[in-house]
């Protein structure tokens, strides 16, 4: 079966990854193992928006470097026309050759020297949600304020993409996305540009690891 593809998503994965739409399977891993040596969350620690992207370029990565989840993508963006069609056995010759890894932990652990161990117990991606509270609402004393967000976490279904590579909930990604809500208490006294971090209310994509953080920017505007 084939992994899914939700035509819902606007985010362009060959733009995502900066390489073209006739990219090459060789091309495409390139361009993400160069983001992931820059973004990489190991290397830029506490940076949430290095984080954020790097979530990106591993989802783009995801159904590119899958041949039939990206013919289905392309069929979706309507890209089948702008570009020569590839054929699985030219995905599998570039794949096999020189014995070359594809996976994430593979790829990791040849970009960074860690292995699988380190991959899993690391800690999933911070998020960052901008807060933006009336400056009149703060003169009657601290409140709480209810905040509404989306994370990814681990797909429980497939158990993060080990049971099935064309799991109906996340499409063999492993990952899948979490509405989220919560009440975060505004004090007294705050200040505009004050970063409120939430523990464990982050991305959640590996079930072994801790998730990561949200970080709330408070932003004070002027009005009710």
């Amino acid at each position: 079966m084939e992994p899914q593809v939700r035509a819902r998503n606007k985010t362009c994965y060959y733009k995502t990854l900066g390489i073209s739409v006739r990219a090459s399977h060789q091309e495409i891993r390139s361009a993400f193992r160069y983001l992931a040596m820059k973004l990489h969350p190991d290397r830029n620690p506490g940076n949430t928006m290095a984080a954020e992207r790097f979530r990106e370029v591993r989802k783009a990565y995801e159904i590119l470097k899958d041949p039939a989840a990206r013919r289905k993508y392309d069929r979706v963006r309507g890209y089948r026309k702008s570009r020569k069609t590839y054929s699985d056995s030219s995905w599998t010759d570039i794949h096999n050759a020189g014995g070359e890894a594809s996976s994430f932990d593979e790829i990791f652990q040849d970009l960074f020297g860690i292995g699988k161990r380190h991959v899993r117990t690391s800690h999933g991606c911070d998020l960052r949600f901008d807060l933006q509270i009336s400056r009149s609402s703060l003169q009657n004393g601290g409140f709480y304020e209810e905040i509404s967000y989306m994370r990814m976490v681990y797909c429980r279904h497939c158990n993060n993409g080990s049971r099935s590579s064309g799991c109906q909930l996340c499409g063999g990604i492993g990952e899948c996305e979490e509405a989220c809500s919560l009440r975060a208490w505004i004090p007294v006294g705050i200040v505009d540009g004050t970063r409120i971090r939430v523990a464990g209310a982050g991305d959640a994509i590996l079930p072994a690891a801790p998730p990561g953080d949200l970080i709330v920017l408070v932003q004070i505007i002027d009005g009710n």
